[in-house]
């Protein structure tokens, strides 16, 4: 529900209040107006004075009451809407926690492909295509190319994901650790593979590989990450026991780290949601 509904929301309300209090007032005019105008005509009264003057209040203080029990319904629902309005708040600091997690994932993906970049330049990227020295050793030679080979096709994957082409991306990835499961990047891969699987919810296949990747990895500089994604996921499936205990150890083991303070956002969330 944005401003603008909530707006008329509470404008319908108003406009329905008012109408009410015109419409009682209106009532007890016209009651009064049809005893003055019995009396022109010289009706006589059905009772005494003082009955007759406690008849003519009578309508005022029913109005009065009424006017009363209208400000009070108004006052109820001005309530309702503040309580509305103050959950709507917290499901927009909740997305916007989501948010800042999401660009400092991107940041991450920025200054890994950097990072990447950087040693394949300054590393096993100098004199590819050239032929090995005769006192290379062939096995060495054939090691550095496969080096490469998984190389490229991490990158590739990597290029697919970067395009939001997630389905290429996850079989991408796939293939990689089918050939290269043991490589530097595997890791990585895993990782990936797993973001890309909980982007378009395929939430048991990230939790697949997020699991794997911390079991197989638990060295690897992304297992702060992986472990903050996993409860992530388990939140997602409405496994909640499991996303609480996943990040608290998340917040226990890296106290201090971006992993840790996301962690924290995210339980308070589940808090407020009562969950």
């Amino acid at each position: 529900m944005n401003r603008q509904t909530l707006f008329l929301h509470f404008s319908a309300i108003f406009i329905a209040a008012m109408m009410t209090l015109c419409g009682q007032r209106a009532w007890g005019q016209s009651a009064a107006i049809e005893e003055i105008h019995g009396r022109d005509n010289g009706a006589a009264p059905a009772t005494s004075g003082a009955a007759s003057a406690a008849s003519s209040s009578a309508p005022v203080d029913a109005g009065g009451r009424r006017e009363t029990n209208a400000m009070i319904e108004i006052l109820r629902r001005m309530e309702e809407l503040q309580v509305e309005v103050q959950r709507l708040r917290a499901d927009v600091d909740g997305l916007n926690h989501d948010v800042e997690g999401m660009k400092n994932r991107q940041r991450d993906i920025y200054l890994d492909i950097d990072r990447r970049m950087q040693a394949m330049e300054s590393g096993g990227g100098r004199g590819t295509g050239a032929a090995p020295p005769a006192s290379v050793d062939p096995t060495t030679t054939a090691s550095l190319i496969d080096a490469n080979t998984a190389r490229n096709a991490y990158a590739s994957a990597f290029k697919l994901l970067q395009d939001k082409q997630y389905d290429d991306a996850i079989a991408a990835f796939e293939q990689y650790l089918n050939q290269f499961g043991s490589s530097e990047y595997a890791d990585n891969a895993r990782y990936w593979m797993g973001e890309a699987n909980y982007v378009t919810r395929r939430f048991n296949k990230a939790e697949e590989a997020f699991s794997q990747m911390i079991q197989r990895h638990p060295a690897s500089a992304k297992i702060a990450d992986a472990k903050l994604k996993l409860g992530f996921t388990y939140y997602e499936m409405g496994r909640y026991d499991d996303a609480r205990k996943a990040l608290k150890r998340v917040i226990q083991e890296y106290p201090g780290t971006s992993s840790a303070r996301i962690a924290d956002e995210r339980l308070q969330r589940m808090s407020r949601e009562g969950r």
